[in-house]
């Protein structure tokens, strides 16, 4: 409270006084005390050269949607997979200044969720936290849930489509009695989700052929027939091809965020793009034109 210092409430007595109010201070042992603030910041830059930050070296938020660990593991998954890319030869150095991009907007939104929810949890007057919790009481009889704050999609780095920038839902292969992720199959590794394998064209094949060129560690996931060298799902509820909807294909990061739905040709030209650090969104249009 403005009254208080950092001094006030970390003093043992006090701390005794108010934990009286639900337990008996003499059966807890108090290990530590501690004031925190909480902090919503984002770096401005993310890289320098072969030096680069992520994680809490990037940014920093208020803990109330609990998403705190959860960027910094995102980060280090969308990083990982494009350093061995680099590493490889397989996309330039530049290519890294698309963790920033891509998860920076990421960050920031989830950020600015986390200190609103802080406005409805760190509410202080009395008065006013009776107001909010009839509101939600008022809502919850009334049938509308509390608009909890949600978790964006990766909105640069992606195709237009509306699966591009969501989490892919991993599917198994294997057999019903026997599944196996396919991830514990593949690795960390870009998939390319083929819907039909039957009707592959010349033009898809070639595409295939590039895509495996410009990423040789790419697998191949079927739904429906079988190609060698693929891995077959187990899509027994359709999922997957919902997902896709009339696209007879998905290419999907080793991070597994969905790069997008689309013609395989679409997608190798796309994904070319993307490893040199071109503008995939205008490269899809000028396909489809």
């Amino acid at each position: 409270h403005p009254h208080e210092t950092a001094q006030d409430v970390t003093k043992a007595e006090n701390l005794t006084k108010w934990i009286s109010e639900w337990v008996d201070p003499s059966k807890v042992k108090v290990e530590r005390s501690a004031v925190y603030q909480f902090h919503g910041l984002v770096a401005k830059k993310w890289r320098v050269g072969r030096a680069m930050i992520i994680g809490d070296a990037a940014h920093q938020m208020p803990p109330f949607m609990g998403q705190g660990l959860c960027a910094g593991a995102r980060d280090a998954a969308n990083l990982a997979w494009k350093i061995a890319a680099v590493s490889r030869g397989e996309a330039p150095l530049e290519f890294l200044d698309t963790v920033e991009q891509e998860r920076s907007p990421h960050v920031k939104a989830v950020t600015k969720g986390a200190i609103e929810m802080g406005k409805v949890v760190c509410v202080l007057d009395e008065d006013e936290a009776a107001a909010r919790d009839r509101k939600m009481m008022e809502d919850h009889k009334a049938g509308r849930g509390f608009a909890f704050p949600s978790v964006p999609y990766i909105e640069n780095g992606v195709l237009s489509d509306a699966t591009a920038g969501h989490v892919f839902p991993e599917p198994f292969t294997g057999s019903i009695d026997t599944p196996v992720r396919v991830d514990d199959e593949v690795g960390i590794v870009p998939l390319l989700v083929l819907k039909d394998t039957e009707n592959l064209s010349v033009a898809d094949r070639s595409a295939i052929a590039a895509l495996q060129l410009a990423s040789p560690n790419l697998k191949i996931v079927t739904l429906g027939g079988e190609i060698p060298e693929s891995i077959k799902a187990l899509d027994a509820d359709g999922h997957v091809a919902h997902l896709m909807d009339n696209a007879p294909a998905m290419l999907v990061k080793p991070d597994r965020i969905i790069f997008g739905s689309a013609a395989v040709p679409v997608l190798a030209l796309a994904w070319r793009n993307y490893l040199q650090g071109e503008d995939v969104l205008v490269q899809e249009k000028e396909i489809a034109a």
